[in-house]
């Protein structure tokens, strides 16, 4: 895993948190009540999910608290691609924002 390791650590964090905030500006441009979002940068040689998972809810968090216009938001919905990474995104926004009242089935 060293080398995976490497290559995770060498890709540019940048690109993946400036895409998330992409979709998060067409979203308050569209003045969107909903958004289906894709886990951005976690594929086959991508971030591992809690890494992606970690850099699209801390960008969440920032479009959120810096554009009133993202008011009209109701919700997103961040779909994965497996189990393993519903996991991973559960575990890193529990830790980010607390557990859940109650834990929907994905």
């Amino acid at each position: 895993d060293g080398e995976k390791d490497r290559l995770y650590s060498s890709l540019p964090l940048q690109l993946l948190e400036s895409t998330y905030a992409s979709v998060f500006r067409e979203a308050r441009h569209l003045s969107a009540s909903s958004l289906a979002c894709p886990s951005l940068g976690s594929g086959v040689k991508g971030w591992r999910p809690a890494i992606s998972s970690g850099i699209a809810l801390s960008v969440l968090v920032q479009a959120l608290y810096s554009a009133r216009d993202l008011d009209a938001l109701d919700a997103v919905t961040f779909c994965l691609a497996d189990d393993a990474s519903w996991l991973a995104w559960n575990r890193v926004f529990a830790a980010f924002l607390g557990q859940p009242h109650s834990l929907d089935s994905h």
